[in-house]
């Protein structure tokens, strides 16, 4: 009797289970893979039994309760909301192949609610997006669930994890086909010197056998991910890389089997331990690099804190069994566990994983720390401010992934050339075959492996993800978050570049620096009125008139209190005081009939029922690096613009500050909107930088959008790059890396063509022995991943600097 259809597993001696597929029936060894087959077949997806290149893992035969994952406080961990929707990551187990993804991801897409599904089969990763108000959560795990697969919340820790396993795994294929390579190459040297010298038919036999029990187990084990990548490639109909290294070592393999058994012709087991170990090592080397770059990029949080006790003293917890509001102490030298607040204490904190700036800063009560941060040289008592799930940390994360979800296209255009090429090698290991058959000379067998190995397009292949990968990699140290790929690419076409204002181009604090009086209120009721009417506003103006930040400024307002507010964004506020109706806001929504000049400062008007009560001057200085930014920018022959919700009076003269090609004052949303469409249906490419909640729309309309670190969460998750820290010399670091990472992108692509163009003609020739064939398509894989990695070195270099710094600051 056969095993489970479903699973491959051993049918039960008592108990009958089937189902009929494609007419037939298919025995099965349990009710729950019984449960999982009517799943496929009922969504009328049974082509996965086609397409799968190995059976799957038998299911749990109980239910799970997936319910906890419809609570907002536990969805939101792993889960980040925009435009109504929510994009949730789940960790998706026992996926084998191509099928497995692809069975998910048309399953997900049945389902009412699920806008779209992605599936990453290297990475155990799905990504979903979902409607709350049509499919709950919990619906989308179960249905995962009961396809037979176990799905969890992602994480990166978890990822990290997986990783690690991988490179044990090849680890062990690796160890095992060098030490079978050793022996063979000892016996190979026996056996040609033998054929040379003279050897009896009884001791070659004996080596021949000795050979093969030795690289059995290379082809059995150590071979295995060559033979899955190959059959994935073979059942989804496409050519992959694996496709030609498995003819070769399959053809090497039972060709040296047939001469062991026949007592005749020539074996080449030591060229099939030899084209294992060098493909292994070259992936072990691969994978190695990019686990350092995962653990380079994401600094590894601490999994239990110091959580302070009423009486004082300190308990170790669980990092997860923090909570918003809880107390913890972090000592000189930790890890900061959580975002957080001082309340007690000083010191020196290095937090390059965010803003890029290696050196520490120093840090003391009412500042926020974030997880991942290093604390150097004093103790901190932090308040906990979010859930561990919801650090600035776990939302970088979510932004990387999604970058490395999204393939830029000429990632997509090499992925189809290499599958074309590889059918030409193919063709050509054929003919190399087919002619030196009919022309003594060379080996046609030895000469057809090594066409088959030595042009294997691995480098082809590996030139883009791997130079995109660096550049996200570096950037992400400087500072920059990139979270769409592409952009690397579509910065060479932007044409124009329009900034906002306040809070990009300026500080974004702006403050009280003079009342104007046009009425006989007495100026702390003034101040009381314009501060109850913004309490509820989040723009940088009027948070210049919050309690604190007027007594700051060296001014005493009036406790007042506001009703029936409406908010108008970019423009102001209305809403009664001790039952008077007032606005406060631009000019053009307090007095839009009044004809005064602009007097150059940045003024906020105060009216009731259309008469003015008082001017409110404020100023906002510039950033340091504004002008250089934008002189940058227009040095690259772009464009520059600057659209301001503010009235023109201090627009008009930042923009001659800084030499703007155009600028336009009091723009809603609306207007930027309609800016950036008239330039794009003329043709233009245009750049997005902006910070507000409102600039959310323009910067999704935008072909590339940058939004500043204190930009909102919306703003920044519409963004493909989002800036860790406000300076604005990393827009020019972005567009250098692009340059870079171009560079060194037609640096691989090159490489990889040129090799590929030399390497085939000479194996194709019998120049090249199978041996050197698979050291060198190794040698050419790690050449492009090594100069992939330059874009990445100075960050490195830099960062371990810092390292340095602090175990010097620390005393160390």
């Amino acid at each position: 009797m056969g095993g489970c259809y479903h699973c491959g597993e051993p049918l039960p001696a008592k108990g009958h289970y089937s189902l009929i597929i494609d007419g037939q029936e298919r025995a099965m060894c349990c009710p729950a893979c019984v449960a999982v087959s009517e799943t496929i077949l009922g969504a009328g997806l049974d082509d996965y039994y086609r397409l799968r290149d190995q059976q799957a893992s038998r299911p749990n035969d109980g239910a799970e309760d997936f319910l906890q994952y419809d609570s907002p406080a536990v969805f939101q961990q792993f889960s980040s909301s925009r435009n109504g929707l929510w994009q949730s990551q789940l960790s998706i187990g026992d996926m084998h192949c191509a099928a497995c993804a692809w069975l998910i991801e048309h399953r997900l897409g049945m389902m009412d609610g699920v806008r779209s599904i992605r599936v990453n089969l290297q990475r155990g990763m799905a990504t979903v997006e979902w409607d709350p108000a049509t499919v709950k959560l919990s619906a989308v795990f179960d249905a995962i669930y009961r396809l037979g697969y176990g799905v969890q919340p992602w994480s990166a820790e978890g990822h990290l994890e997986q990783m690690r396993e991988q490179q044990r795994g090849l680890l062990r294929r690796l160890g095992l086909a060098g030490v079978a390579m050793m022996q063979l190459m000892m016996v190979a040297v026996a056996l040609y010197a033998g054929d040379f010298q003279g050897i009896d038919d009884d001791t070659r036999s004996l080596l021949r056998w000795f050979s093969l029990a030795l690289a059995t187990p290379v082809i059995a084990y150590s071979s295995q991910p060559f033979f899955k990548g190959a059959w994935r490639g073979l059942r989804s109909r496409r050519l992959g890389m694996d496709v030609p290294v498995s003819l070769a070592l399959i053809a090497a393999y039972l060709a040296s089997l047939q001469a062991t058994v026949r007592g005749e012709g020539h074996v080449y087991f030591d060229t099939v331990s030899m084209f294992c170990f060098f493909l292994l090592l070259s992936r072990f080397i691969q994978n190695n690099l990019q686990l350092r770059r995962e653990q380079t990029m994401r600094p590894l949080l601490p999994m239990t804190a110091r959580k302070l006790l009423a009486d004082g003293s300190n308990q170790w917890l669980a990092l997860s069994a923090l909570e918003p509001g809880d107390e913890i102490v972090v000592q000189p030298g930790e890890v900061v566990p959580v975002d957080a607040t001082i309340i007690a204490g000083s010191s020196s904190v290095e937090d390059s994983a965010f803003t890029g700036e290696f050196m520490p800063k120093r840090k003391a009560v009412g500042d926020m720390v974030l997880a991942g941060s290093h604390n150097i040289d004093g103790s901190l008592y932090l308040r906990v401010g979010a859930e561990v799930g919801q650090s600035r940390l776990s939302q970088i994360d979510q932004l990387l992934d999604s970058a490395r979800l999204n393939r830029p296209p000429i990632a997509e255009l090499a992925d189809r050339l290499s599958g074309y090429f590889t059918l030409f090698v193919l063709f050509c290991s054929g003919a190399a075959f087919f002619y030196w058959s009919v022309h003594p000379g060379h080996s046609a067998f030895l000469t057809a492996l090594a066409v088959l190995v030595v042009s294997c397009p691995c480098a082809l292949s590996l030139a883009t993800p791997s130079s995109y990968a660096a550049a996200i990699s570096a950037l992400r140290r400087r500072g920059a978050l990139v979270a769409n790929a592409a952009v690397l690419e579509n910065l060479e076409h932007i044409s124009h570049v329009i900034f906002d204002k306040t809070g990009t181009l300026t500080e974004g604090r702006p403050r009280l620096m003079a009342i104007e009086r046009d009425s006989e209120i007495e100026e702390a009721r003034l101040l009381g009125i314009a501060s109850a009417l913004e309490l509820e506003s989040s723009h940088p103006i009027a948070q210049a008139f919050a309690r604190d930040r007027l007594a700051d400024a060296g001014f005493t307002p009036m406790t007042l209190h506001a009703s029936n507010l409406e908010l108008r964004a970019g423009e102001g506020v209305e809403g009664d005081v001790d039952g008077l109706r007032y606005r406060i806001g631009s000019r053009r929504f307090c007095l839009p009939d009044a004809t005064e000049a602009d007097d150059g400062n940045m003024t906020v008007y105060l009216v009731r029922d259309g008469v003015l009560l008082a001017r409110f001057v404020l100023q906002d200085s510039l950033r340091e690096e504004a002008k250089q930014a934008v002189s940058a920018l227009q040095s690259r022959g772009i464009r520059s613009l600057l659209l301001s919700g503010d009235d023109s009076d201090q627009v008009a003269w930042l923009a001659g500050q800084l030499h703007f090609d155009e600028y336009r004052a009091a723009c809603s949303a609306a207007d930027k909107l309609a800016r950036i469409r008239e330039l794009q249906a003329q043709g233009a490419t245009v750049m997005m930088v902006g910070d507000g909640v409102n600039d959310a729309p323009v910067i999704a309309a935008a072909d590339v959008s940058i939004a500043m670190a204190a930009a909102s969460d919306l703003t920044r998750s519409c963004a493909d790059v989002a800036l860790l820290s406000n300076r604005l010399s990393l827009i020019e670091t972005v567009f250098e890396k692009a340059v870079q990472m171009r560079r060194v992108l037609r640096q691989n692509i090159f490489w990889a063509l040129l090799y590929n163009g030399t390497a085939l003609p000479a194996a194709a020739m019998g120049l090249v022995p199978p041996w050197l064939a698979a050291l060198g398509m190794s040698a050419s894989s790690l050449v492009v991943v090594l100069n992939a990695l330059r874009l990445d070195r100075r960050e490195q270099r830099a960062a371990h600097q810092a390292e340095l710094r602090k175990l010097e600051e620390a005393g160390v």
